[in-house]
């Protein structure tokens, strides 16, 4: 077996179809951007000279929410400013503008089971699975049912659309074709060579997979053969390859690779260094990948080579792939958080948290832009068009409320971020849809900050070690960390903000901080949103050097805690 690089990946024997020699050096470069160029200029012939691409800080403008009791699988799909998911026990059609729902199937009673793998798309064709082990393809246009395929044998992964056909993965490995017009079987179902585990890429009319033993194989559905096949030396089974141009980019250990999917030779790979995970994210410039610690690095697309400097990291895990928007790299925190870094400059240009919605009575009914403290169907969490988040600041918005405190829980994302014009489109886990727009949504309100120990009024004990523990967010257009700032009867101390939106003030022996003087303290929280809507907040207790000191269990949890970071500095996530 021959070995391409250092002992990375190793080719196989071809097999199948043969294939036309591979442009090298200047000649694939320029054939390369002048397929770039040409595509370009038929997208703007296609969406006129209004279109923009989404380049920072935006408000958010709507949030849709599909009734579901399971996770969704995956992202969106986005044509012609109308955005399409299957999400619980239907499959929709919502407005990019509005966030108003178009169609949804079933119009009436839903079905009785549950789409957990997503969608695919091609022509006006829309396929998904069901739980049912059921297939169903509906016109997107009108939502009309085309036909619904039964299997008799357990549904593994998102059915896809190649051609005029569309192939099912099926447990056990094996694969069923359908006609994609009328839904009937195209042949007995077979044996998918070296298995599956359900994650599939469409590269013309060919499947792109990781097979069971590790091979990236390339499969034609219609003739039932393999095309080609590539030994990885590590590889991830939960996410699907990624196809763009002509060039299939996977992960691999350590390595982003690019393999042409004309004959499957490696036309570059690249050692990040780190232990890379899910599928990469691709755009005209730049692959993107992301490492299990949060570790960001973007390479050339032509070459792989880095074109950042010092290593970006986020401060959590990432909960998806990756993927580009525009000129724009997004990655989504296990936290909740939705990261948006300009790969040229290195920098964190947005970053918002996902907050848990409310519940709502009916979430089907059509949604528009949230408006107030935001209710029914996805109207949102009070963040969209309207001012609302809340009165005073927003400090009441978003969580359960009470005397006390206000408990804001978050969500993570459940596939990649999608974007089309200005808009940034994300799916999160519990079955909402959100649009970030800067023409679409507006934002008034700035962030609320509440004190959660000890509490405002409060007489406390003066000695060191003592810490102040606060509760802050935004939910417009997110919390710029950069902006908090702390002080103290007018002087500067330093802050610790975790990902989960806690901000702690620590005063102690071996913190920056300074103990506290006898008397009145003033403290003054101040943070901004990423649109720049401030609050100042004055909070005020009483130190007091005669009290005696709190017992070993008064107070709760008020330190960071392990792996806290964050807050200050340069980061790149929320």
């Amino acid at each position: 077996m021959n070995r391409v690089g250092p002992s990375h990946v190793s080719t196989l024997g071809r097999q199948g179809r043969t294939h036309l020699g591979i442009l090298t050096g200047k000649s694939a470069l320029r054939t390369r951007r002048l397929m770039r160029w040409t595509t370009l200029l038929l997208g703007l012939m296609a969406v006129g000279a209004a279109h923009a691409d989404f380049d920072g800080p935006a408000p958010l403008a709507w949030r849709w929410s599909g009734s579901t009791s399971v996770v969704p699988s995956g992202s969106p799909m986005m044509d012609a400013d109308v955005i399409y998911a299957a999400v619980g026990n239907r499959m929709y059609a919502i407005s990019r503008e509005t966030g108003g729902q178009l169609w949804r199937y079933p119009a009436g009673a839903p079905i009785q089971a549950n789409f957990r793998t997503g969608a695919h798309m091609s022509g006006n064709m829309m396929v998904a699975a069901a739980d049912n082990r059921n297939v169903y393809a509906v016109d997107r246009v009108t939502g009309a049912e085309m036909w619904v395929y039964q299997s008799p044998f357990g549904i593994q992964g998102t059915p896809r659309v190649v051609g005029n056909s569309v192939a099912v993965p099926l447990e056990g490995g094996r694969m069923v074709v359908l006609n994609g017009s009328t839904g009937a079987v195209d042949g007995e179902a077979f044996d998918l060579p070296g298995g599956h585990s359900g994650q599939f890429a469409v590269a013309g009319s060919s499947l792109v997979y990781v097979s069971e033993a590790g091979q990236l194989t390339s499969f034609d559905p219609g003739s039932r053969r393999v095309e080609w096949q590539q030994r990885l030396e590590r590889f991830s089974r939960t996410t699907p390859p990624v196809v763009l141009e002509g060039t299939i980019y996977v992960n691999s250990g350590s390595y982003a690779v690019a393999i042409r999917s004309s004959n499957g030779r490696v036309a570059w790979q690249s050692n990040v260094g780190e232990d890379l995970v899910y599928s990469p994210a691709v755009n005209e410039d730049y692959v993107g990948v992301v490492a299990a610690d949060g570790t960001i690095q973007i390479l050339n697309r032509d070459n792989g080579r880095p074109v950042t400097g010092p290593k970006l990291r986020t401060q959590l895990p990432p909960a998806t792939s990756p993927s580009f928007v525009g000129k724009m790299f997004i990655t989504n925190g296990v936290n909740g958080s939705v990261n948006v870094i300009d790969p040229v400059t290195e920098q964190l240009v947005f970053t918002y948290r996902i907050p848990m919605p409310p519940v709502t009575t009916d979430p089907n009914a059509p949604t528009g832009p949230g408006a107030g403290r935001g209710a029914g169907g996805g109207g949102g969490s009070g963040a969209g068009a309207g001012a609302g988040a809340g009165d005073d600041g927003g400090q009441n918005a978003g969580g359960n409320n009470d005397d006390d405190e206000t408990k804001v829980d978050y969500v993570a994302a459940s596939g990649p971020a999608i974007g089309m014009g200005d808009s940034l489109i994300v799916m999160a886990r519990d079955g909402s849809i959100l649009n970030f727009d800067k023409n679409l949504g507006i934002d008034l309100t700035a962030p609320f900050v509440e004190m959660q120990w000890p509490g405002s009024g409060e007489v406390i004990w003066a000695r060191p070690p003592l810490n102040f523990l606060f509760n802050i967010a935004d939910f417009g257009s997110g919390l710029n960390a950069a902006s908090v700032n702390v002080t103290i009867n007018g002087r500067k101390y330093e802050h610790v903000l975790t990902p989960d939106g806690r901000l702690f003030v620590v005063i102690g022996n071996s913190a920056p901080n300074p103990p506290l003087a006898n008397g009145r303290q003033e403290i003054v929280v101040s943070a901004s949103d990423w649109l720049g809507n401030e609050i100042k907040k004055t909070f005020v207790v009483v130190a007091d050097v005669s009290l005696a000191p709190p017992g070993p269990n008064q107070g709760g949890n008020t330190g960071p805690g392990a792996g806290a970071g964050g807050g200050r500095g340069r980061g790149s996530g929320g």
